[in-house]
């Protein structure tokens, strides 16, 4: 399950990342539209969600 969370998280990034980018530049060039605007915000939460499944710890272990 770990590793999935792993390519998962990955792939989500190498989506995510180049698209905010993009997003942003949008952005600006339509001087703040909202739809933008709300593209850019789930563009940065893709990011943030890419983040959290590539670097969380397995806290389904059982302590011993």
């Amino acid at each position: 399950m770990n590793i999935l969370k792993k390519i998962i998280g990955i792939a989500l990034l190498i989506y995510s990342v180049p698209r905010v980018w993009l997003v942003m530049k949008r952005v600006i060039d339509s001087g703040g539209d909202p739809q933008a605007i709300g593209a850019a915000t789930a563009s940065v939460l893709f990011v943030a969600i890419g983040l959290w499944l590539l670097f969380s710890k397995n806290k389904d272990k059982s302590p011993s």
